[in-house]
């Protein structure tokens, strides 16, 4: 049975942003590390999620899994699905020096005429964290945009210091910013209000590091708690805590069952007390998964 998500408005583009969206990353990308065939279980699992209701497809040229979500994507727009329905999110990484390229390229790949949203994937290993970089990557992003190819375009794993230039030369300011946000590691120094009052709307992604990465912490008995009062998954209150945030949380799974799972945060409206209980015991616990090497050890921002 398919479920229609609300969506969250953007600070420019056409669409807003479905609330709850469906990655080709994670444990697909590193599938695609070790064995560089097509995966038929990603095409399978996408179906599934959008039958189920998402419609917010996140990708990258990092991970390796184009083919896949052109599939998806075919079989979606096939079925009787709309391309004005679909909301496709695409980053550029290692091609950020030559976006027009880039973005030209990718949607041929997938067989679109246009991305939802476009972001640059992370400012560290090409960019090298160099404003001048930044603001270039920044000024080609808004080329696209204005020809239409990308109708929104954002950044992710990007830090203060890295949109602060960007900001100094954007005409269109970033519709998103994509980072690791969960309640082990929330984000020092107000960063996520911070974006907010730019009005950068705040994508999450391993979110459910707390029941994955982190299992074992100490909001596993809170949480455990919370989902048998209500009946549902953990997962789903994960889910609910990010949007009660105000950020939109980026999931997968290789496990068509999950998707079920994940949609129940659709029943679910946690009190004030529940939101912050969360928010106290994961502030208690610090847990990274990404870019260790530019953040010390302790470092929460």
């Amino acid at each position: 049975m398919s479920v229609q998500l609300p969506t969250k408005p953007l600070n420019h583009g056409p669409k807003p942003v479905p609330i709850l969206g469906f990655g080709t990353g994670t444990k697909w990308f590193l599938a695609k590390q070790q064995d560089n065939t097509f995966q038929d279980g990603l095409v399978k699992v996408l179906n599934t999620a959008i039958k189920s209701g998402f419609r917010h497809l996140d990708w990258s040229e990092q991970y390796g899994t184009t083919a896949e979500l052109a599939r998806a994507i075919s079989d979606a727009l096939a079925s009787g699905i709309p391309r004005d329905e679909l909301f496709i999110s695409g980053k550029v990484e290692k091609s950020v020096g030559d976006i027009p390229a880039a973005i030209d390229r990718h949607l041929a790949e997938l067989g679109i005429e246009y991305f939802d949203l476009y972001l640059i994937h992370e400012p560290y290993t090409v960019l090298k964290e160099d404003p001048t970089a930044i603001k270039a990557a920044w000024e080609a992003m808004e080329d696209v945009h204005r020809q239409g190819k990308a109708r929104a375009i954002g950044v992710s794993n990007f830090m203060r210091k890295h949109i602060e230039p960007l900001l100094e030369v954007a005409s269109v300011k970033p519709a998103v910013n994509q980072i690791e946000f969960h309640p082990y590691l929330q984000r020092a120094d107000d960063y996520v209000p911070w974006l907010q009052s730019q009005g950068i709307v705040v994508e999450s992604f391993f979110g459910l590091v707390p029941l994955t990465w982190a299992k074992g912490g100490p909001l596993d008995a809170l949480l455990d708690r919370i989902a048998g009062k209500y009946g549902i998954e953990t997962s789903a209150v994960l889910f609910q805590w990010a949007l009660e945030q105000g950020a939109v949380p980026i999931t997968t799974t290789t496990n068509e069952a999950r998707i079920t799972e994940y949609m129940q945060f659709m029943k679910l409206k946690l009190s004030k007390e529940e939101v912050e209980e969360i928010s106290t015991v994961g502030k208690s616990h610090h847990f990274r998964t990404w870019w260790h090497e530019h953040f010390a050890a302790d470092e929460r921002t």
